[in-house]
């Protein structure tokens, strides 16, 4: 029987919230927006949060020009080329 764990990571993980989108892309999972799950109002997010799957370490990607807050929305991974 399988059973579910937590898998032990480094770096600023993003907090409890509902209404995000997540996805992968190679190596690394996506985290964005959604409602924060522990404020009372629950508060909107616009926060980006990156686990690199090697290493197992999250960050915060920074904007110039960030995203409006937002929850319940759905987000695509697209491969660019460089």
């Amino acid at each position: 029987m399988a059973e579910w764990h937590s898998p032990k990571t480094a770096g600023p993980k993003p907090g409890a919230r509902i209404g995000h989108s997540t996805v992968r892309l190679g190596n690394q999972v996506f985290v964005f927006a959604g409602k924060d799950g522990e404020a009372v109002p629950a508060s909107y997010l616009n926060s980006l949060h990156v686990l690199d799957l090697l290493a197992m370490r999250w960050r915060v990607v920074s904007a110039q020009y960030p995203p409006t807050r937002r929850a319940f929305h759905s987000a695509n991974a697209i491969q660019g080329s460089n």
